[in-house]
């Protein structure tokens, strides 16, 4: 049988999974390439990511990969 515990802390949030782009770390005029990369493909991370920090992203597509800008 489980027996119930009273009292016991909640353990703290570890770090999570390092990010493979450097989302938090961009600064308005920043910008990086995402070689291989679609926009369609990078959208739903630009959007998420914005809404997380309260930043805008702005996504273009070039031959080779996707540019990623800090707009705001």
């Amino acid at each position: 049988m489980v027996e119930v515990e009273v009292g016991v802390p909640i353990a703290p949030k570890g770090p999570g999974r390092p990010t493979k782009y450097p989302w938090r770390k961009m600064e308005v005029g920043d910008s990086f390439f995402a070689e291989g990369a679609s926009v369609k493909n990078f959208h739903a991370a630009a959007w998420r990511w914005g809404k997380a920090l309260g930043r805008k992203f702005l996504l273009r597509q070039h031959r080779n990969g996707v540019r990623v800008h800090r707009v705001a």
